[in-house]
């Protein structure tokens, strides 16, 4: 099983993180409306000086555990330390690193973060439609879909339809 470590964010990440969103569509795969293509370092930079100015916003790189390298990114959003809740976002991993597995773990390695470190009791993500290999990742961990949300974001013009899936801590220990 591979070991996947979280570290803060940080400005030293930009480049990197730039260079594995290669076109519009993964842009949008990724962030949604939140970028424009081409991502460059001032929208990371305003991204950045958000979360680290919010409480409710944490931004991780993660590190292979094994080969010290960098192979993905992710994000807590929405994080309610009252109500014991937080959204997983902007998951992202290396291009060159895809199909390996470390979706997989980047994924486990963040829930290992909201339940046993934050005391988390739910999290959520939303995922398009349209990203089969996104949405069986986050069914392998115990993910659900909760919601069919078809009229919230555009593409080209057209709404695209979000899932948004839930995992609550109950079920991620029965999938552990």
């Amino acid at each position: 099983m591979m070991n996947i470590e979280l570290h803060p964010f940080s400005r030293s990440d930009f480049k990197e993180l730039i260079s594995w969103i290669r076109n519009p569509e993964e842009l949008f795969i990724w962030s949604a409306t939140t970028f424009t293509f081409p991502l460059d370092e001032n929208q990371l930079e305003n991204h950045y000086q958000d979360a680290q100015n919010s409480n409710t916003r944490l931004m991780y790189t993660a590190l292979d555990c094994r080969t010290k390298e960098n192979i993905g990114h992710i994000e807590l959003t929405r994080i309610d330390r009252e109500d014991r809740k937080a959204s997983i976002a902007y998951v992202l991993v290396d291009p060159s690193k895809r199909g390996l597995g470390y979706g997989s773990a980047l994924v486990r390695t963040i829930l290992e973060e909201c339940f046993e470190r934050m005391k988390l009791l739910k999290v959520d993500l939303f995922v398009f439609e349209f990203n089969p290999v996104a949405i069986h990742c986050y069914q392998k961990a115990g993910f659900e879909i909760g919601e069919i949300i078809e009229d919230r974001i555009k593409l080209n013009e057209k709404f695209v339809t979000l899932y948004l899936m839930g995992l609550n801590y109950d079920q991620w220990i029965a999938c552990k």
